[in-house]
């Protein structure tokens, strides 16, 4: 035989044997590798997820603080506070407020207030609420009931009052000031649609919407006067 054929043979032999050996093992003590299986199982613990807690909505947090308007809080609730508490709520993704933020708006839904049939909600660019409008039909057009009823409850948070036009005939308005320099007015235009408006807004809001009023009227003119 020659050197090559004799190494083979001694692999293939040293290969029989250790099969053997190894086959032999097993069948031997085949509890023993099923005991050491369940003792590895029984040393894993399983770790207690425990989830972190919830941070509260605006609305839910008494130590946020925030000037009150249809149980949201001016300046601390967010859009997605405010969404999620909505009925009948419209959104719009490309709509923006003159404060840069998203808009939603509702039909009047939820909040328990007679004749109230929309309502907008307008955020900053931080998605912070910084104004609320309301419309709410005039139940008596002839003694503005409506409209001094809801004047009455705003004047129950001792707000300030800046501003008042009540003639027998024309526009009505009360304007008020909160203590964080919002503002607050109650309107009901004589030709309104026996109509009451309501809005709550921030002071930069306020700035704001000025500022891009201006510069469409600006705009405006500049375009008409281009005919002439």
């Amino acid at each position: 035989m020659t050197p090559l054929k004799t190494f083979c043979c001694t692999i293939v032999l040293l290969s029989a044997t250790t099969a053997c050996t190894d086959t032999s093992n097993t069948a031997t003590h085949p509890s023993d590798d099923t005991s050491h299986a369940h003792a590895a199982d029984s040393a894993v613990t399983t770790p207690i997820v425990t989830s972190a807690p919830t941070t509260p909505d605006p609305e839910d947090d008494p130590s946020i603080t925030g000037t009150n308007v249809l149980g949201f809080k001016l300046q601390a609730s967010t859009f997605e506070s405010v969404k999620k508490r909505l009925e009948n709520y419209q959104f719009d993704e490309y709509a923006k407020s003159y404060a840069g933020g998203y808009i939603l708006e509702n039909d009047g839904t939820g909040f328990g207030i007679e004749g109230l049939n929309h309502v907008q909600f307008g955020f900053d660019t931080n998605q912070k609420l910084v104004y609320v409008f309301m419309q709410i039909h005039e139940s008596d057009p002839m003694d503005h009931t409506t409209y001094k009823k809801i004047v009455s409850y705003v004047k129950q948070n001792d707000y300030t009052v800046v501003g008042s036009k009540e003639p027998f005939v024309g526009d009505r308005e009360t304007r008020f000031k909160t203590p964080r320099a919002e503002t607050i007015t109650v309107s009901s235009p004589h030709m309104g649609d026996f109509q009451v408006y309501v809005e709550y807004y921030t002071e930069e809001f306020g700035k704001m919407r000025k500022q891009a009023q201006h510069n469409t009227k600006t705009s405006q003119q500049q375009t008409e006067s281009k005919n002439f």
